[in-house]
């Protein structure tokens, strides 16, 4: 069986949120199981701060962040 993260929307230091490496290339999946894309890159802002990712969904389909 897999282990999931959930991620809920939370300002804070990087440190007290998730180690970065261990995020790029895991699968995202929405509120209803279904398999989005995985991440691709992550962006911090000035204060270090995890500000958002960009996932990758496909050949095919454009990306989200």
């Amino acid at each position: 069986m897999k282990d999931y993260l959930l991620i809920i929307t939370k300002e804070g230091p990087i440190e007290e949120t998730i180690d970065l490496s261990e995020l790029l290339s895991k699968k995202v999946i929405s509120s209803k199981g279904f398999v989005v894309g995985k991440v691709r890159r992550a962006r911090l802002n000035s204060k270090l701060a995890l500000e958002g990712v960009f996932v990758n969904r496909g050949l095919f389909k454009k990306s989200l962040y």
